[in-house]
């Protein structure tokens, strides 16, 4: 009996003695603290936002928020709609940044902003950020899917930050990703895979370009230099019998030779390459070169802004070369004309989100969209 009231008694003191400590501080509204935001990107469908005060929240701010609701007003509108919204009860983090859904309008100004809802029913809004959407030069005439196959394509997991590289050639379009390549039938919709072993050729250099001309089409290969002067090996291939043919070299002298330069076919004729190089500068410069004689016959102007094969692709018009620019948010296509050896002032905002490659097919522009994973087909105002 004397153990049972010891132990009765033990358990009071415990009890006594321990303090109910809340999972949860309880926010008592005096921190004040709201997002500062800026604008990082806008186009013609959608907009990014990135928070500049992100250091130094609070702890208990943090623990306390419910909810963020981001906001959106249009110039002719009195007050913010509410376009999303993030749950922050489970993750308890401070995002910082956001991108919304394609929903704005062409040539339309707007403000933005994010209230943040605390769990006492306090709100509180940042400061808003202004930005016009820009207008777009053109519009879609046809859009094709690609199915999702993945004996078609490599693996998602291989492919981020790789260009798809697309050519147009006799009623079919041609794709290349990372040594894939494929052929569309622009008709019918049809695709099928014609190996996946293009990148072999080219030891392992990426492929960014694929102008064909009578079924050929030429990849780059290894490169060296000797006596101040850049050497890269071309390769000629057949995409009827998908088999190298012949092989060429070509010499360029650049007065700092670096491994870093890059060489890129961008349009090939029956006897000559407009090539492309990207230096170790940041600089490029094309070149005119001639396939019988294996020599420079032209040079153009140095670009001081370079043409990266992560960003840029290239066609032909048989006038004009025209570039696609794969960009956050900056979806152009601008042109370089060959006999000026300058960049024309037109650039054209394309509705087409983050289009990568670019096509001529006589007529009209292709390009391909990741997000949707389509090719698509473009008119352009002037074109």
């Amino acid at each position: 009996m004397k153990t049972t009231y010891l132990f009765l008694f033990s358990i009071l003191i415990l009890v006594a003695c321990t303090e109910t400590v809340p999972i949860q501080s309880i926010y008592t509204g005096e921190t004040n603290w709201v997002p500062g935001i800026e604008l990082r990107y806008a186009n013609y469908h959608r907009f990014e936002i990135s928070w500049w005060e992100r250091s130094g929240v609070p702890l208990e701010v943090e623990r306390n928020v419910s909810l963020f609701l981001y906001e959106l007003r249009k110039d002719v509108d009195t007050s913010f709609s509410v376009i999303d919204s993030q749950d922050v009860k489970r993750t308890r983090t401070i995002p910082t940044s956001y991108t919304s859904g394609s929903l704005l309008g062409e040539n339309v100004e707007y403000s933005a902003r994010v209230s943040v809802l605390f769990r006492d029913g306090t709100i509180r809004s940042s400061n808003e950020v202004n930005f016009l959407s820009p207008a777009v030069k053109g519009k879609v005439l046809k859009r094709i899917t690609i199915p999702d196959d993945p004996n078609l394509y490599p693996s998602p997991q291989m492919t981020q930050y790789q260009p798809y590289v697309i050519s147009f050639y006799e009623g079919y379009l041609y794709g290349v990703q990372l040594g894939y390549l494929t052929r569309l039938d622009t008709s019918s919709g049809e695709i099928v895979l014609l190996t996946k072993h293009l990148r072999d050729l080219t030891d392992h250099h990426e492929i960014t370009d694929f102008s064909i001309f009578d079924n050929s089409v030429y990849l780059p290969t290894y490169q060296y230099t000797f006596n101040n002067t850049f050497y890269m090996k071309l390769i000629e291939f057949n995409i009827a019998t998908l088999q190298p043919e012949d092989s060429l070299m070509v010499a360029l002298a650049y007065g700092s030779i670096t491994t870093n330069m890059r060489l890129r076919v961008i349009l090939n004729s029956e006897t000559t390459l407009f090539l492309i190089w990207d230096f170790a500068d940041g600089t490029s410069q094309i070149f005119l070169f001639d396939i019988e004689s294996s020599e420079v016959t032209k040079i153009f102007p140095i670009e001081n802004n370079r043409y990266s094969y992560l960003s840029n692709q290239f066609t032909h018009d048989g006038t004009n070369i025209w570039i696609s620019r794969y960009w956050p948010f900056d979806n152009q296509i601008s042109h370089f004309d060959p006999n000026i050896g300058i960049t024309d002032e037109n650039v054209n905002q394309v509705p087409v989100f983050e289009p990568y490659g670019l096509a001529w097919d006589g007529s009209h522009f292709w390009t391909f969209e990741p997000e949707t994973r389509s090719f698509v087909k473009l008119e352009l105002e002037g074109i």
